[in-house]
């Protein structure tokens, strides 16, 4: 995954990496949830439109339109326990397109997973400090 993306990482300077301890665990645990929550509102956030039907004449200014579906469909999280970090975004080659935009082609930028992360933002915060709260880490 390196198209587009967002990381949530547990243990930037490796002290948990002894993956029998309980921090490690309770890291582990933190970051799925936040890494789910992300997902979850990803997928039901409204960052593209029903489609470019046979009738429309332009495409939407802030939102991207459905063609094929194999953009939205492509997201995924992968999890890696030794690092504790959970990554979750698409490998799919004009993600990056539609998420920054290519002024130079005159293609405006339709975030999808940059307005996830900048509305699940403090959500995140919390769930990680409340899972690990709850572990009284």
């Amino acid at each position: 995954m390196a198209m587009v993306e967002t990381v949530i990482k547990g243990d930037p300077k490796g002290m948990f990496r002894d993956m029998r301890t309980k921090a490690h665990k309770a890291h582990l645990h933190a970051i799925k949830k936040g890494i789910a929550h992300i997902q979850r509102h990803h997928k039901r956030e409204e960052w593209v439109t029903g489609g470019m039907g046979k009738h429309a004449k332009k495409p939407h200014p802030t939102k991207l339109s459905v063609r094929t579906s194999v953009l939205k469909k492509s997201y995924t999280i992968k999890l890696d326990k030794k690092k504790l970090e959970a990554r979750y975004g698409t490998d799919v080659k004009y993600a990056r397109v539609h998420e920054f935009g290519l002024p130079g082609r005159n293609i405006r930028k339709r975030p999808g997973l940059q307005n996830t992360i900048t509305a699940t933002g403090s959500a995140i915060e919390k769930i990680l400090a409340n899972a690990l709260k709850k572990e009284g880490l």
